[in-house]
């Protein structure tokens, strides 16, 4: 999927699950929320562009962090 600047608006929402808890060299963000549900960590990230979203997922990719579900809320 690939993401135009005018998709990702002042508001966007990206909703992350991973498996297992995050790697301490995944650094998260104010706009983060993280909580635990079941053994896997769901991250809500508010986003300005797409490349706070591509940060992200770059961040948990080299953590070898395991993506199990990525959903956007476009406003």
């Amino acid at each position: 999927m690939e993401l135009e600047r005018h998709d990702i608006g002042r508001g966007a929402t990206a909703h992350i699950v991973v498996r297992g808890g995050l790697a301490p060299d995944v650094r998260d963000l104010p706009s983060w929320v993280i909580e635990s549900v079941d053994g896997d960590t769901h991250i809500t990230a508010q986003l300005a562009d797409p490349a706070q979203l591509y940060d992200i997922l770059d961040q948990l990719r080299d953590s070898g962090t395991t993506l199990l579900s990525l959903r956007l809320d476009l406003q």
